[in-house]
């Protein structure tokens, strides 16, 4: 929002439109005008706003003349001296009919404007997560590499140990081991991680060239009622079913309460799942990686711990205390949920 006034914002909309239309009854609204001249401008600068002015028409005798009426007078004149046209109506059907007339004259040349960009934008979306998935898989396919690399100089170095008749030797070989082998289980974990991102970001990608998703669940939980109260906008029932699933999930009871442990044993695939529901359709703005972005933000757990006030805006969360929000945090980076939410305001 702007930091000014909401206007702002509507005069900054209008600029990003394709039609403009302006109905008028009795009179002439404050920012009107304003708004009106923005869309001028815009039109004036692209050509592809398309302002269509309506007036209700009514008779007006002298004993009608107020200050309201005088406004539509004065932005009728107004509009007459600029050139532009305005269309009266007689009553909503009638505007109906005319403005629906004027629509199947110009949507044919307005669809060819607006799809080539729709196109490109939804081209340049799916082609994000492809170019992450290529770069990560160059990268995958490097660690492999390194990753036999290790196991062969290990290999190698277990034969000396085995035909070795030093004991000094011995100790200088199981050393160089032991360094191989660490260095091994870091570079199993860095595949192990990358190869959870790739199936995320292509997770991700299903959804936005289907505009679907697949409601996977390591513990055979339905996801179909979350995913239709959140479709629905049903934000508070949707907040209740959350409750219920992840108690299920954690194989825990309903009534219970989810707690750090059994957060941080908790299903990475059901969490991918439940944090995409929530992602897809609050627009971004809700999930568990949205989440964890704002922790992040303010210097991680340590930051939150830090804080006066914590104001927990999901139900499901309400009353968690701080080790449960640094188990949920943890889990998320563990599950590697990509972008991170635990829902909060601070004061």
């Amino acid at each position: 929002m702007s930091k000014t006034r909401l206007q702002d914002e509507y005069n900054k909309a209008i600029t990003q439109c394709h039609i403009f239309v302006s109905l008028f009854h009795t009179k002439v609204g404050k920012y009107t005008e304003e708004e009106f001249t923005k869309a001028l401008e815009t039109f004036k600068a692209n050509g592809n706003l398309r302002i269509y002015t309506y007036f209700k028409d009514a008779p007006i005798n002298a004993s009608q003349i107020r200050p309201e009426i005088m406004t539509l007078l004065n932005f009728k004149e107004r509009l007459h001296n600029l050139g532009h046209f305005h269309t009266i109506y007689a009553d909503i059907n009638d505007l109906k009919h005319k403005f629906s007339e004027q629509l199947n004259k110009i949507m044919p040349k307005l669809a060819g404007e607006i799809e080539p960009a729709f196109h490109q934008e939804q081209q340049e979306i799916e082609q994000a997560p492809k170019s992450q998935i290529q770069q990560l898989e160059q990268q995958l396919e490097q660690e492999r590499l390194k990753n036999a690399q290790l196991l062969e100089r290990i290999s190698r170095l277990t034969e000396q140990l085995i035909n070795c008749s030093s004991v000094t030797e011995k100790d200088r070989i199981q050393s160089r081991i032991k360094i191989q082998q660490k260095k091994l289980t870091e570079k199993e974990a860095i595949i192990s991680q990358m190869q959870e991102q790739i199936k995320q970001l292509q997770f991700s990608l299903k959804i936005v060239i289907t505009g679907e998703i697949e409601l996977e669940s390591e513990k055979g939980i339905d996801y179909t009622k979350l995913r239709d109260l959140l479709a629905a906008g049903k934000w508070e029932e949707a907040d209740q079913e959350t409750v219920k699933v992840m108690c299920q999930a954690a194989g825990i009871d309903n009534k219970g309460r989810l707690d750090s442990v059994s957060i941080g044993n908790f299903p990475c695939i059901d969490l991918r799942t439940i944090n995409q529901l929530w992602l897809h359709y609050s627009s971004g703005k809700d999930g568990f990686s949205v989440q964890c972005q704002n922790i992040e933000a303010i210097g991680g757990v340590e930051g939150l711990r830090k804080r006066e006030t914590l104001c927990l805006c999901r139900p499901y969360l309400l009353g968690t205390s701080l080790d449960l929000l640094e188990a949920l945090f943890s889990r998320v980076k563990t599950c590697n949920l990509g972008h991170i939410t635990i829902w909060r305001c601070y004061n």
